[in-house]
């Protein structure tokens, strides 16, 4: 079986949305699929090659090399991008806003405005000379569903699109898509979605109910399968034991916030708990945060910055190291999201104590409770006294881990998961 995946984010891009599509491209040759991901082009630091990025993180792997491939298309700048290029950040703030909703829409309505597009053309290429049996999309960016779409209508393969979030049903959209610009965007989407989506032979997820149902209400008829993101099991397959060298209670934050998380209630905790424990060696470290939080985080109290630390994404490998080192482990949400953060795998993998600032009464809340991988914190008074409590443990366990009774989470790693599409694209073969 040939399959051909569009994917914008993949390696050497570090971010749980290329690690979702890597994943694949790791372990679907093991299922006897040969893979093929078309992305963009994407920048290397350090002095690597894309290539040796690549083959660092696929490891002792055995399945054969004929069986993956990367094609990678170069990004053409937009108008936005080249007045951001030109004259820095500081500068056209308010016509890149306009431009950068205005691209919103008018990508969708032709490739000349669309900077992706050479994903598109890349891909058409391919299909025009060889084979494939199916296309999975996966998304977002959810363009790359139009360019799977018109391309399974053109060649006459099936397609999948594969939904790393919820399009236009994003949850807690309540509590930051209020004004009218975004219902009109979101009225706009949801028109888009449901033509592209029309012709997809099914649809997958990433998060149980009901996450998942909002799909299944979304596209009715459609198969709504759930694929989970997972972690890589190679990189937790010696979790540290013993003595664990922080000078700091420390605790780990992994990847972005968004506004529906409630970031605040945690910052608000620890100001409560430094107000009973004044002068307490405490460090919460933040990898890969998006830089419009950091000043937002820094600003909010002047006490409580100091023990903030800020670092950029770091491969996923590093990030496990840094994961299985920490004392405890910063999950945020909020009660009706409903959303299964990818992160989150990769903590219950770690084994360390995880802190769930708030409680999202939802597929968060029932991991931690299932795994007893540690505790839903409600508000900033509970924040503060698990912190306390947690403190107090560090300073007598002499500066020991203490990691956390577990089950077996082997069903979330990600070849297992990558098994499960495979399982799904062999299923359907038999169908067609």
């Amino acid at each position: 079986m040939k399959i051909l995946i569009l994917a914008y984010e993949f390696p050497p891009l570090a971010s749980a949305s290329s690690n979702r599509a890597f994943s694949w491209f790791k372990y679907l040759p093991e299922h006897d699929i040969s893979v093929t991901v078309v992305t963009r082009n994407w920048p290397v630091a350090n002095g690597e090659t894309q290539e040796g990025v690549v083959k660092k993180m696929l490891g002792a792997n055995t399945a054969p090399a004929n069986l993956r491939r990367v094609v990678r298309a170069n990004y053409k700048p937009n108008l936005r991008d080249r007045l951001l290029t030109r004259a820095g950040g500081d500068r056209y703030v308010v016509l890149r806003k306009l431009l950068s909703y205005l691209y919103l829409y008018i990508e969708y309505l032709s490739f000349f405005f669309d900077a992706k597009a050479n994903i598109y053309y890349a891909a058409d290429k391919l299909l025009g000379v060889e084979k494939f049996d199916y296309i999975v999309a996966t998304g977002g960016p959810f363009i790359l569903f139009k360019y799977a779409s018109l391309l399974s209508s053109k060649y006459n393969v099936p397609w999948a699109a594969d939904y790393r979030d919820v399009w236009t049903m994003q949850p807690g959209e309540s509590e930051y898509k209020t004004g009218l610009a975004d219902k009109l965007l979101n009225t706009f989407n949801k028109r888009i979605e449901k033509r592209y989506i029309k012709n997809a032979l099914f649809v997958s997820t990433v998060a149980p109910p009901p996450y998942l149902d909002r799909l299944v209400k979304l596209h009715p008829g459609k198969k709504v399968a759930l694929i989970y993101n997972g972690y890589f099991e190679e990189y937790f397959s010696q979790p540290i034991e013993g003595e664990i060298s922080n000078d700091k209670l420390t605790i780990i934050y992994s990847g972005t916030i968004y506004p529906f998380q409630k970031a605040f209630t945690f910052l608000e905790g620890v100001k409560k708990m430094l107000q009973q424990r004044p002068g307490a060696d405490i460090r919460v470290v933040f990898y890969g945060l998006n830089e419009d939080y950091k000043p937002k985080l820094k600003n909010w109290d002047e006490e409580v910055a100091q023990h903030l630390v800020f670092y950029d994404k770091i491969p996923v490998n590093q990030l496990a190291f840094k994961l299985r080192s920490a004392d405890l482990l910063l999950l945020l949400s909020g009660p009706g999201v409903d959303s299964m953060a990818s992160k989150v795998f990769d903590y219950l993998a770690a084994r360390r104590k995880i802190m769930l600032v708030e409680n999202d009464h939802g597929p968060l809340e029932q991991a931690l409770i299932k795994f007893k991988a540690g505790e839903v914190l409600n508000n900033a008074e509970e924040v503060s006294g698990f912190l306390i409590k947690e403190y107090d443990l560090y300073l007598s366990r002499d500066r020991k881990s203490v990691g956390v009774e577990s089950v077996n989470t082997g069903f979330f790693s990600r070849r297992y998961q990558a098994g499960v599409l495979a399982g799904l694209l062999k299923d359907f073969s038999g169908k067609i």
